[in-house]
């Protein structure tokens, strides 16, 4: 699988669907949490992302150009209750990409 490549100093749109089955559902609270890691392991982007449909949730990253290249991962993470009902759990879905330099003329 090769990884998406992006450019550093652009931004572009990061997706999650979340499901139960072949169902697209909303997280508890229609609440879904985005963490961009960097190639250190340090988190850059905490956030929270932004319901677009039922059970679909984006956010759009940005990065900087002294930004570290390399391999970077997205983590998105929400809460579900429809499992064990009063016992929250946590799901993710990572997101790994490539940052490249801007190519120049």
């Amino acid at each position: 699988m090769a990884l998406q490549k992006w450019e550093r100093t652009n931004f572009f749109k990061s997706q999650v669907i979340w499901k139960s089955g072949s169902t697209e559902i909303d997280p508890s609270g229609n609440m879904s949490f985005i963490d961009v890691y960097d190639p250190n392991g340090d988190i850059v982007i905490s956030e929270s992302s932004q319901r677009a449909t039922s059970g679909t949730y984006v956010y759009y990253v940005s990065t900087q150009s002294d930004q570290d290249l390399g391999i970077w991962v997205i983590d998105h993470r929400a809460y579900f209750d429809y499992e064990h009902p009063w016992n929250f759990s946590q799901k993710h879905n990572y997101e790994p990409f490539q940052l490249v330099k801007v190519k120049q003329d």
